[in-house]
């Protein structure tokens, strides 16, 4: 059921060229993994390729600070960073809130 349901959330968003990093538990799940290639090759949705986190780099079990991470940098960047098929948002925005503590003036001026 899982390999189905990502299959098809990858079929929904059509790009010409998707690598699908698997983590956390899943990585270390051959069949799943296996599962997952073989059915985004039969319904030939994209060029792709299916890899463990860790090939890239990332320990598969920092998965949601990576994931926190990646929204952060949409935010500051002015990049949309919410998904309208997960949440039911009726158009894409940027989310998220800068809100600095003590010090933060010091932060950005030591980062300049």
């Amino acid at each position: 059921m899982q390999a189905i349901a990502l299959a098809d959330a990858v079929e929904s968003v059509r790009h010409d060229d998707v690598t699908v990093l698997v983590s956390g538990g899943g990585a270390m799940n051959k069949h799943l993994v296996g599962r997952i290639s073989r059915i985004l090759t039969r319904q030939k949705v994209c060029a792709f390729k299916v890899g463990l986190s860790s090939e890239w780099g990332i320990n598969s079990d920092a998965k949601e600070a990576l994931g926190f991470g990646c929204l952060a940098w949409a935010f500051l960047h002015g990049r949309t960073n919410n998904c309208t098929l997960a949440t039911g948002a009726t158009s894409e925005v940027v989310c998220g809130e800068f809100a600095p503590g003590c010090g933060h003036f010091n932060f950005f001026s030591d980062s300049l």
